[in-house]
């Protein structure tokens, strides 16, 4: 069956994670995606190799964060310092249906290879450039990586335990979240065009994209001045919601009570009906008040069980549950 985007076909200048990510998804569905790489400048990600892979048997393959990023594209190596470098990339724009680049905003402007300039070439180019944080503004030719970002963005701000510092999801977030936002939003573009015939430019700033993230954060300080407090694994909707430890070397489940009926369906399936009929427990404030007791008792059932089939025993009780998996 064809893929939706066969015939589409993309120059990919991005790099390491959040623009590599935004033209994987189109060289899912089906996209001609040819990746440009500088014989001067590597990918980064290419020299992040895992310590234990040896890689004796497909040693191109060893640095696997570059691999998943970049599957069935193409690739030319092509220096844009050089006049017939740009030459060739321009030849290739004039063939294309999509460019994407994360250079910081000076870089394609000083290559003359910015939307303005490409748009004489194609003028029904799409155009993607996905930064830090924008084309313009007085922060828009800093450096940013997802470790940065993530913070910059809020995101961190209301992410760890009471009492504690602000922390990373440990997955830099933003990238990939950037690249589905990206990837959507080329979509979008080509579905403009099909329309229209008129090309677009976008510009994605990760900062931004990862706004609606902290959407309900931002409502509460608008609504109430009141800034989030950081909870941990707990959440405001749910009580009691955490990940408790269960049998085994360093097993997990995570357990989340979204209403009466669930608290009332997990008291019944680990056996602990006394926990329903306690009036501290009775609702979702009393829950909430009562988290820590919660917890320990809780613990005290998980520590005995599999992750595994405590999952599904919770889960066919209609329990929202789920195991920590690892590799």
């Amino acid at each position: 069956m064809p893929k939706p985007l066969e015939g589409v076909r993309v120059m990919d200048l991005t790099q390491v994670f959040a623009g590599p990510a935004c033209t994987r998804i189109l060289a899912d569905l089906g996209a001609d995606v040819i990746r440009m790489e500088s014989p001067n400048r590597l990918d980064i990600t290419r020299n992040l190799i895992h310590v234990d892979n040896d890689g004796q048997e497909f040693p191109w393959e060893r640095a696997l964060y570059f691999t998943i990023r970049n599957a069935g594209k193409r690739e030319i190596v092509v220096d844009l310092a050089q006049e017939r470098g740009r030459e060739m990339l321009r030849d290739i724009v004039a063939q294309s249906d999509v460019v994407a680049e994360s250079f910081t905003p000076r870089v394609m402007r000083a290559f003359e290879l910015d939307y303005d300039h490409l748009k004489q070439i194609k003028p029904d180019i799409i155009m993607i450039s996905l930064s830090g944080y924008g084309q313009d503004g007085p922060m828009s030719d800093w450096s940013a990586y997802g470790m940065g970002l993530e913070p910059a963005s809020g995101v961190s701000q209301i992410t760890g335990y009471k009492d504690g510092p602000p922390m990373r999801s440990g997955l830099s977030f933003t990238d990939p979240y950037s690249g589905f936002i990206g990837a959507g939003a080329v979509l979008s573009a080509l579905h403009h065009k099909r329309r229209t015939g008129q090309g677009q430019y976008i510009d994605l700033s990760e900062q931004e994209a990862a706004i609606p993230l902290i959407g309900a954060a931002l409502m509460d300080y608008a609504m109430n001045q009141r800034l989030p407090e950081r909870i941990g694994d707990r959440s405001p909707w749910a009580a009691p919601q955490g990940c408790y430890r269960c049998a085994g070397d360093d097993n997990w489940i995570v357990i989340s009570i979204e209403s009466d009926q669930d608290w009332a369906a997990f008291c019944d399936a680990t056996g602990h009906t006394d926990w329903a009929a306690d009036d501290r427990f009775s609702s979702l404030e009393g829950r909430q008040q009562h988290h820590d007791q919660l917890d320990t008792l809780i613990t005290g059932w998980t520590k005995d069980q599999d992750h595994y089939q405590a999952f599904h025993h919770l889960q066919k009780a209609g329990v929202i549950a789920a195991p920590v998996l690892s590799g």
